[in-house]
C-alpha cells in the first residue's frame, strides 16, 4: 500500500515497519542479509547508506532500542496516520493500582477507535478500497531477487526483493507479507529473517549467517497486500460473529440447547448475556439465544459448532477470495538461491546479558544448532532436571492460557520427573505436585475456547480472577505465565486489545500485592500452512498472529514483565508450523523460560 506523502511518520511506525516480517501467504524465495540505514520523509523510507552489519548478538542494535509504549498497526503506516493506540493505552500504562476501571479503559478505547480506524467497525465493511483491480496483485512468479552481499560467519546476509504484479509490472507500493527462513545443506542449522518494507515495491531481507556451509534461504509470500488489507480492515474489525457454540442449559432433569457467540456491539434482554467487565470489558460478552423455557443461569456447558462457524467464516470469503489469489507461490518457480559465507568468521561469541524484563527485540532472535536454540535476545542455556528443579524449588508455577500453554505444563512436569498424562476435565484445568522439589505446576484454560472438547461452566475461570485470588501470604512462591492468543484470532481486534489491557491491570494488581513476583508473557507463533479455505485464510491467519505478537509485547511493556517471543524459534523450526509444535521446539521454549526466571548469569 502506498503511504501518504503529507504526513511525517512517528518513530514508532518506523520501528514497527522495520521489524515486520511482511506476510502474504504466497511465495517462497531465497536470500541473504546486510544492514541498511534509512531515514523517513513524508512517510517513506529513504535509503541513505549501506554499512557493515553490527554484531547481531549486541542487543544495543535493536529494532526496539527506541521502544515506545505504543501498540501499532500496519494500517497506520499504510495510511500515514500519525496517532497510535497510546490514546487509550495510557490509561493502562500509567495505572499503579486498580483505580483505572474497566469502564474508563473501554471509554478510552472506544474514543480512539472512533477517531482513528480506517474501517467502519459498525459494519465491518472497507471504507477505503484501494485494491479493486486484480491485475495489481503481487505475483511471486514475476518478482525477483538481488543479492547485495556475501557475509562472513556472524554477519548478515542482505537480499532485495523486487515485487511485481501478475502482469509483470514493478510494484510501487508495499504491504505484502513475507516469511523468511534459512537452513544449512546438512540440516544442522536453521534461522529466520527480518523483512524491511521500503513501501515502494522493494523489500530488504536480513538473515544472520550463523554457519559456514552453504545456506538455503526461502522467502514465502504469505499474504499479498490485497489480502493483508482485507484481513486488517474488514475481517479483523467487523463485529459480526466468527465463532458459534452449541450450549446446554440444564435444570433438574430438563435439558435445552441454544446457540451462542461473542458479541462486541450490544445485546438486550432477549438474549442470555454472560459478562465479566473486569476480564472482557463492558462492550464484550458471551451471548446465547435464550433457551425455550430454562433460565439463563442454567447454562451448563458449551462446545464449538464447527458447521455454523465455518459457514460464518465462509461468508467473509464471498466475493473476496480473489484477493488471496497467487498465494503459496515461489519466486523463480521454487528455485533455491544458495550462498556460501567465507569460512573466516568474525567473533560471534560476544557474551549476552542475563535475561531481564523488557528485553530489546534484535534483528535476529537466534538460530537452531541441531536440536538447540541459540538465542540472541539474552543469555539462555540448556537445563538439566536437577538444575530445573533447583530453579523451581518451592514454587507454584501458574500457567494461564490455551492448549499451547498446556504443552508447557506437559514439558515442565516431564522435565521435573513427573507424569503429565491428561484426560477428561484435565483438558481444562490441571495441577501436578512434584514432591522431589516441593513444586506445584498448575494450568488452566481460559473461557470460551474453540476446541472440539466440551467445556463446563463449573470449570470456567478468567485469568484475571485467578490472579486476583492469589493470596499475599504466598507471594514468594508464585511464578505466573500468561499466554492468551491461539483462540483469539477470531475475536474482533478491539475486543482482543481490550481483553489484554484488562489482563495487564490484573498483573499490576498482583505486582502491587506481591512486589517482585515473576510474571512471564508467552507470545504466539505461526501455526499453519495455507491450504486455501476461508477458515485457514482468515480465522487462523498468521498475519493476525504476527500482529498479535506486537500487540502483546507492547501491552505488557514497562511493568517488569518477561516477554518471551517464540515467533522466530518456531518459524525456523525444521518442520511444518502447526498449532501444536513438536516437543523438541516446546522444550527449547521451556529452557528460555527457565533462563528468564533463574537469570543468575551462570
Amino acid at each position: 500500500m502506498a503511504v501518504k506523502d503529507t504526513t511525517e511518520q512517528p518513530q514508532s511506525l518506523k520501528r514497527y515497519r522495520t521489524m515486520m516480517i511482511v506476510t502474504c501467504m504466497c511465495a517462497t524465495i531465497t536470500f541473504t542479509l546486510l544492514l541498511n540505514s534509512g531515514t523517513q520523509r513524508s512517510g517513506r523510507m529513504i535509503e541513505t547508506a549501506v554499512f557493515g552489519p553490527p554484531n547481531p548478538r549486541n542487543n544495543n542494535f535493536s529494532l526496539y532500542s527506541d521502544k515506545e509504549n505504543t501498540v501499532t498497526s500496519t494500517f497506520l503506516a499504510q495510511t500515514g496516520t500519525t496517532e497510535t493506540t497510546t490514546d487509550y493505552f495510557n490509561d493502562i500504562k500509567n495505572a499503579t493500582d486498580s483505580t483505572v476501571t474497566a469502564e474508563k479503559f473501554n471509554d478510552s478505547l472506544a474514543s480512539y477507535l472512533m477517531n482513528n480506524t480506517m474501517t467502519s467497525e459498525a459494519s465491518g465493511r472497507i471504507t477505503d478500497k484501494p485494491y479493486m483491480d486484480d491485475s495489481t496483485i503481487t505475483s511471486a512468479n514475476y518478482s525477483t531477487l538481488t543479492l547485495l552481499n556475501i557475509p562472513l560467519k556472524g554477519q548478515y546476509l542482505h537480499l532485495l526483493i523486487h515485487a511485481a504484479d501478475v502482469q509483470g509490472r514493478p510494484k510501487t507500493s508495499g504491504g505484502d507479507v513475507w516469511f523468511v527462513t534459512a537452513s544449512s545443506v546438512d540440516d544442522k542449522f536453521y534461522t529466520s529473517g527480518r523483512v524491511l518494507d521500503h513501501l515502494n515495491g522493494t523489500y530488504s531481507v536480513y538473515l544472520f549467517a550463523g554457519w559456514t556451509n552453504t545456506p538455503t534461504i526461502k522467502v514465502k509470500l504469505v499474504y499479498t497486500s490485497h489480502a493483508a488489507h482485507f484481513i486488517e480492515n474488514s475481517y479483523w474489525t467487523t463485529p459480526l460473529p466468527r465463532v458459534y457454540w452449541s450450549a446446554h442449559f440444564i435444570q433438574g432433569n430438563r435439558t435445552e440447547s441454544s446457540k451462542c457467540y461473542i458479541e462486541t456491539v450490544e445485546w438486550d434482554d432477549t438474549k442470555c448475556a454472560y459478562t465479566r467487565p473486569i476480564a472482557m470489558g463492558v462492550h464484550t460478552a458471551f451471548v446465547c439465544n435464550k433457551p425455550r423455557s430454562l433460565p439463563c443461569v442454567a447454562l451448563n456447558d458449551y462446545l464449538v459448532d464447527s458447521g455454523k462457524t465455518n459457514r460464518a467464516v465462509e461468508n467473509f470469503g464471498t466475493g473476496n477470495m480473489w484477493l488471496f489469489s497467487g498465494c503459496m507461490e515461489y519466486i523463480g518457480n521454487g528455485t533455491i538461491v544458495t550462498l556460501k559465507p567465507d569460512v573466516d568468521a568474525v567473533n560471534d561469541s560476544t557474551p549476552l546479558n542475563v535475561c531481564l524484563p523488557d528485553e530489546p527485540n534484535p534483528w535476529s532472535h537466534g538460530y537452531w544448532s541441531q536440536s538447540k536454540w541459540v538465542s540472541f535476545v539474552c543469555k539462555t542455556r540448556q537445563w538439566t532436571r536437577p538444575e530445573a528443579g533447583k530453579c523451581l524449588q518451592d514454587k507454584e508455577i501458574i500457567l494461564l492460557g490455551d492448549s499451547t500453554t498446556r504443552q508447557w505444563y506437559t514439558e515442565l512436569v516431564h522435565l521435573l520427573g513427573g507424569n503429565s498424562n491428561l484426560k477428561g476435565v484435565e483438558l481444562v484445568v490441571k495441577t501436578k505436585s512434584i514432591p522431589a522439589y516441593n513444586t506445584t505446576v498448575y494450568w488452566h484454560f481460559h473461557p470460551w475456547t474453540i476446541g472440539s472438547v466440551r467445556k463446563y461452566i463449573a470449570n470456567l475461570k478468567y485469568e484475571v480472577d485467578i490472579l486476583d485470588e492469589l493470596s499475599e501470604t504466598n507471594c514468594s512462591k508464585y511464578v505466573i505465565v500468561v499466554s492468551p492468543w491461539a483462540h483469539f484470532t477470531q475475536w474482533r481486534r478491539s475486543a482482543y486489545i481490550e481483553r489484554l489491557g484488562l489482563l495487564r491491570l490484573a498483573v499490576e494488581r498482583l505486582q502491587k500485592r506481591c512486589p517482585g513476583v515473576p510474571v512471564v508473557v508467552r507470545g504466539p507463533h505461526p501455526r499453519l500452512e495455507l491450504v486455501g479455505t476461508p477458515s485457514d485464510l482468515f480465522s487462523a491467519a498468521d498475519y493476525i498472529l504476527y500482529k498479535m505478537n506486537t500487540i502483546m509485547r507492547d501491552m505488557f511493556y514497562g511493568i517488569g514483565v518477561h516477554y518471551i517471543d517464540i515467533w522466530d524459534l518456531n518459524l525456523s523450526y525444521p518442520s511444518k508450523n502447526t498449532i501444536h509444535m513438536p516437543s523438541r521446539a516446546v522444550a527449547q521454549e521451556i529452557f528460555m523460560f527457565l533462563s528468564y526466571l533463574c537469570n543468575t548469569g551462570k
